[in-house]
């Protein structure tokens, strides 16, 4: 029998992703709003950035961002250009830049850069992580949000949505949690310093049994939380690994 493990990969399915759409422009993401809460406590108000969005897809956050610091310029990139193509086509993101372009083929540096939803389908963190600090300039900020275990453990998981027929019987690797201790591991003595922050839910999401992978919704703990899962039924728990560089 094939390994799942040797089998899977990242594997976007432009034809089930969200990001294909424009209706969620207009509503952002809670994760996009700790982002910019963040961004504004740790920026000068009225400095020009330049700021990238690795891993941007259609560029939903951009389009959040320009909102809040209108006088920065922004640049997105993504490996999917299904995703670049509805950024692109949708009016309201003009003049923010969007090309479909690989981590690590990038050269240009920025005063921040993120890495949003992506560190998760990641193998490993040292390699994207030491590609995303040398993207930014001496003393920017890199944003990186993943799930960054407070224990020193983790986790390489593989799923298979047969939900759908357009991803039945495809092995897919979208959920690597890495720690807190390994992650601190990497940094050290590369940045002027770094932080991890929990990201909250403040708002109820339903459950979407019609698209249970690729869809989240919300549970509530024992402390009364909002806890993320989604058909794989893994606590989805969202940090902001904040780097000043």
């Amino acid at each position: 029998m094939p390994d799942p493990f040797a089998q899977a990969g990242y594997l976007p399915l432009p034809e089930l992703s969200p990001y294909v759409r424009h209706d969620r422009f207009e509503q952002p993401k809670e994760v996009f709003k700790f982002i910019a809460n963040t961004l504004a406590r740790r920026t000068d108000s009225n400095h020009a950035y330049h700021m990238a969005d690795i891993g941007c897809a259609n560029g939903e956050l951009l389009y959040y961002l320009r909102q809040r610091f209108a006088h920065w310029r922004f640049q997105g990139y993504d490996l999917t250009p299904e995703f670049i193509a509805a950024g692109r086509a949708y009016p309201p993101m003009a003049g923010i830049a969007l090309e479909v372009g690989d981590l690590f083929a990038l050269t240009s540096t920025f005063d921040i850069v993120s890495f949003i939803n992506v560190m998760t389908v990641m193998d490993g963190a040292e390699e994207p992580l030491l590609k995303l600090l040398s993207l930014v300039n001496p003393g920017g900020l890199l944003l990186v949000d993943g799930i960054f275990n407070v224990d020193d453990i983790e986790l390489r998981a593989v799923f298979m949505d047969n939900s759908r027929p357009e991803s039945r019987g495809i092995w897919r690797r979208e959920y690597s949690q890495f720690s807190r201790c390994s992650i601190a591991a990497i940094l050290a003595d590369r940045c002027r310093s770094f932080d991890f922050e929990e990201i909250p839910m403040n708002v109820d999401i339903p459950r979407r049994p019609e698209a249970p992978a690729i869809n989240v919704w919300t549970f509530r703990d024992e402390r009364g939380r909002r806890i993320l899962t989604n058909g794989t039924h893994m606590m989805l728990e969202k940090t902001l690994l904040t780097v000043q560089v």
